[in-house]
């Protein structure tokens, strides 16, 4: 656990003494993907206890709304 610790702070030093312009692109090729990723990962499983528990709204007949949200292909 020290020597992640130790990674954890050279990296965020090395981070940090760059311009910022390279800062923000670093963080937004690292970042990104990341929280892409988790979102994805997130909504599998969501996905996955909503049909475990039967309460997926994508496969209701008559969606909960109101009827102008709808998109008319009733």
């Amino acid at each position: 656990m020290n020597t992640l610790a130790r990674w954890w702070d050279a990296a965020e030093l090395w981070v940090v003494g760059l311009p910022f312009a390279a800062q923000i692109t670093v963080m937004m090729l690292v970042a990104l993907p990341l929280c892409g990723a988790a979102a994805v990962a997130l909504d599998r499983v969501g996905g996955l206890v909503a049909d475990k528990i039967g309460t997926r709204t994508d496969t209701l007949d008559d969606p909960p709304g109101p009827e102008w949200a709808r998109n008319g292909d009733d």
